[in-house]
C-alpha cells in the first residue's frame, strides 16, 4: 500500500510537471518575446493577488485536514472556501474603488486588473481542491485532477496557438475555464455537497478562528514573498526591456523546475506524513525534517553537478532555441533556488508547532533584500545584475531560515534541561 501510495504522489508530480512543461514549451517558442513578456507579467501580478489571502488559506488546509477525520476534514475545506469568498468580494470593492484615482486606474487596466481577480479566484478554489485531496493523501483523486487540469489547458492552448488566437486575455480565459472545470470534476469525484448557506455558516465556527489566526501572518508576510519572487520581472521592466523579462522569466522558470518537481514530491507525500503523525502524536516532527533535508541536499547536489554539463541542450529542449543564451547563468540560479526549495520543507516543522509568526523575518529579509538587490544590480550590471538579484533573493531566504530552525532547537533544549 505504501508502495502505491508512493507511485501515485510520484505519478501525480510528474503529470504536473510535465504539464507545466509542455505548456511553458508552447508558449515560449510560439508567442514572440512581447506577448509572452506580458503574460509572464500577468502571472506575476496574479501571484501578488493570490498570495495576500487565498495561499495562506490553502497552508490552512494542508495543516489541518490530515489525520483528524473526514468530517472535520470537510470542514476545513468549508471554511476555506468562506473565506475565499469573503476575499474575493473585499478586493473587488477595493478595484472599484480605485478606479476613481486616474494614476491606478490607468495601472489596473494595464496590467487587466480584473481579468486578474478572476483567474486568481479560480486559481485559488483550484489550489484549494488539490490541498484538500493531497492533505487527505487521496492519492489516485489527486493525480485524476492533475491530469485533467493539465490535458485540458494544454490542448485548449495548442488550439489558440495553431488557429493564431493566443493574444494575453484569451489565455487568461482558457486557464479560468480550465480551473473551474477541475473544481466541477473533484465535485463529481469527491462527493462534494456544495451549498452558500452551508459553507457561509462555517464562519463563525471556532476552527474558521483558528484558521484565521494560522493564516493572518502567512498573508501578511506574502507581499514579501511576492517581492523576492516576482518583483525582479517589473523592475526589469523598467530597466531593460520586455524581451529582457521574457528572457529572465525562461531563466527562472527552467531553475524552478526540477526543485520544484522535488519539492512536489516531498510535499504532496510525505508533508502530510509528516503533519498526520505530529497531530496523532506518532513521531516528533525534528526527526522527519532532518531525513528530509538531507535526503533533499544530497539530491540537489547531483541534480546540479548534472545539470552544469546538459543547461544548453536543457535549454533548448524546455523552451526554445532563442532562449539559449541564459544557460550559462543556469548554475547559480539553481543552486539558490534547490536551498530556497529546501528551506521551505523545513519550514514545516516551525508550521507544526504554531511558530508561524516567526516565519515573518525570512521572508522580510528575503523580500526586501532581493528587491533591492535586484534593482542596484540591474542599475550597474544589466541583464547580469538580474542574475545576482536573484541568488541574493533565494540564499537569503534558506540563511534566515535555517538560523531560526536551529535558534528553534536550541530554545527547546534550553527549555527541556531547566525543566529537568
Amino acid at each position: 500500500m505504501i508502495k502505491k501510495d508512493k507511485l501515485l504522489a510520484i505519478l501525480a508530480v510528474g503529470v504536473q510537471y510535465i504539464g507545466m512543461l509542455v505548456l511553458f514549451k508552447l508558449l515560449a517558442s510560439k508567442l514572440d518575446n512581447t506577448t509572452f513578456a506580458e503574460y509572464m507579467l500577468f502571472i506575476a501580478a496574479a501571484n501578488l493577488l493570490l498570495g495576500l489571502p487565498f495561499t495562506a488559506v490553502q497552508q490552512a488546509i494542508i495543516r489541518f485536514a490530515p489525520g483528524m477525520g473526514k468530517e472535520h476534514s470537510q470542514q476545513v475545506m468549508a471554511i476555506a472556501v468562506s473565506q475565499a469568498i469573503i476575499a474575493v468580494l473585499f478586493i473587488m470593492l477595493l478595484i472599484t474603488l480605485l478606479q476613481f484615482i486616474p494614476s491606478l486606474a490607468s495601472l489596473m487596466h494595464s496590467y487587466h486588473a480584473m481579468a486578474a481577480l478572476a483567474f486568481t479566484s479560480s486559481e485559488a478554489i483550484k489550489l484549494y481542491v488539490l490541498a484538500y485531496e493531497n492533505a487527505l493523501q487521496n492519492r489516485k483523486s489527486y493525480l485524476c485532477l492533475t491530469f485533467f487540469e493539465y490535458a485540458s489547458k494544454v490542448s485548449l492552448t495548442a488550439i489558440l496557438l495553431i488557429f493564431n488566437f493566443a493574444n494575453l486575455l484569451h489565455l487568461v480565459f482558457i486557464l479560468i475555464t480550465c480551473n473551474v472545470l477541475v473544481v466541477l470534476y473533484s465535485v463529481k469525484i469527491g462527493g462534494f455537497e456544495w451549498s452558500i448557506n452551508g459553507i457561509l455558516s462555517q464562519l463563525r465556527t471556532k476552527l474558521s478562528l483558528q484558521i484565521l489566526l494560522f493564516s493572518l501572518p502567512v498573508a501578511c508576510w506574502s507581499i514579501f514573498g511576492w517581492l523576492r519572487d516576482m518583483s525582479g520581472r517589473y523592475i526589469i521592466e523598467a530597466l531593460l526591456t520586455k524581451q529582457d523579462v521574457a528572457a529572465f522569466s525562461v531563466l527562472a522558470t527552467l531553475t524552478s523546475l526540477i526543485p520544484g518537481f522535488v519539492n512536489s514530491v516531498v510535499g504532496n507525500y510525505y508533508i502530510p506524513i509528516v503533519y498526520a503523525n505530529h497531530n496523532s502524536g506518532k513521531r516528533a516532527v525534528e526527526k522527519s525534517i532532518n531525513t528530509i533535508v538531507l535526503a533533499m541536499f544530497i539530491f540537489s547536489a547531483l541534480a546540479i553537478v548534472i545539470i552544469v554539463f546538459m543547461s544548453d541542450f536543457f535549454v533548448a529542449t524546455a523552451s526554445s532555441a532563442k532562449y539559449e543564451f541564459v544557460a550559462q547563468y543556469l548554475p547559480y540560479t539553481l543552486v539558490a533556488y534547490f536551498a530556497f526549495c529546501i528551506a521551505m520543507i523545513a519550514t514545516t516543522e516551525l508550521y507544526a508547532k504554531g511558530a508561524v509568526n516567526c516565519l515573518f523575518l525570512p521572508n522580510i529579509i528575503s523580500g526586501i533584500l532581493g528587491s533591492l538587490a535586484f534593482y542596484f544590480f540591474i542599475s550597474k550590471y544589466g541583464f547580469n545584475g538580474a542574475i545576482g538579484g536573484y541568488v541574493v533573493s533565494y540564499i537569503s531566504y534558506a540563511l534566515s531560515v535555517f538560523l531560526l530552525l536551529f535558534y528553534s532547537r536550541l530554545s527547546k533544549q534550553s527549555m527541556a534541561l531547566k525543566r529537568s
